[in-house]
């Protein structure tokens, strides 16, 4: 909770005034309603909404469903915004109408200082420092691939995502708290580009990201680097058609031993959690496969 104030805080000094903007917090199954706990009444457009089903993707579809603005910021529960933030994102909405989706620098706030043996590893939990503009409409184009916390993109996408959802088959919910996934940020900017926007990035759109000690372990590092491999391959045979290879082939198998020998614990964990991920996604997506037969 004392993260999650100052991010409410932080957004309480926003320089755009309030009656520019609207404040839904969307409590994703807490298991104390957030209702109970905070109080609101400082932005007068303001809401506490209750979403069941546990997952980032059906957080950020509700909070779009039930909002009206014609630009939505998604900001998560350890994000604290600079104070111009809503304000630079409103500008760069009009100065860039070809852009469909945008966000900027996501900077570490550490609980404690990481350990040395995890410190190369860091950017894993999504942090990045943008030093120039960038956009593009390839999708494929990560360099200008605005992420998840502080997300801004313009309703007319944020609608085709929350269809698009609705509709498929194979569904990427994001991050659930046990497993973290993520990549429905990543679909979003799939989609986005598939209207014919773009993507972006942007030095003047900067925020903290809250790092707590317990994220600041190997053990936390290597949980999310599986999660992320699992993610990147589902993704790619959901957008690309492209099934991964076996993870029980001999040529994977050969890799994933040569790396277990490397000299550095960490580098073995990895390399053992990389090949979790394959046997993961390969089970999700023959489950998949099994079903399109089916039907």
């Amino acid at each position: 909770m004392d993260y999650l104030e100052r991010v409410l805080n932080a957004l309480r000094q926003q320089n755009l005034p309030k009656s520019d903007w609207e404040l839904l917090l969307i409590d994703n199954g807490c298991a104390e309603p957030l209702s109970h706990r905070l109080d609101l009444s400082w932005h007068h457009q303001s809401s506490i909404i209750r979403e069941e089903r546990l997952g980032i993707a059906y957080a950020r579809i509700r909070g779009t469903n039930e909002s009206i603005a014609d630009i939505i910021v998604f900001i998560d529960d350890d994000n604290v915004l600079d104070p111009e933030y809503l304000e630079n994102c409103l500008s760069i909405a009009d100065k860039y109408p070809h852009l469909g989706i945008w966000g900027g620098s996501i900077l570490p706030e550490f609980e404690i200082e990481p350990p040395a043996s995890i410190r190369p590893y860091l950017p894993i939990l999504a942090l990045r420092e943008v030093t120039q503009p960038l956009w593009s409409n390839v999708r494929t184009c990560t360099e200008a691939e605005p992420w998840g916390a502080g997300l801004c993109i313009r309703r007319q996408a944020a609608m085709a995502y929350c269809e698009s959802f609705q509709q498929t088959n194979f569904p990427i919910i994001g991050n659930t708290g046990n497993l973290p996934l993520g990549g429905d940020d990543t679909e979003m900017c799939y989609i986005t580009c598939n209207l014919g926007l773009g993507m972006g990035l942007f030095p003047c759109l900067k925020l903290l990201h809250l790092i707590s000690k317990r994220r600041l372990t190997e053990d936390y590092i290597i949980k999310i680097k599986q999660g992320y491999a699992v993610r990147h391959l589902l993704l790619a045979y959901k957008w690309s058609g492209v099934l991964p290879a076996s993870p029980y082939a001999p040529i994977q198998l050969l890799r994933c031993l040569k790396q277990l020998i490397s000299i550095h614990a960490i580098k073995r964990r990895l390399a053992w959690a990389l090949h979790l991920a394959r046997i993961t996604a390969a089970k999700i997506i023959a489950e998949a496969e099994r079903v399109k037969t089916n039907e």
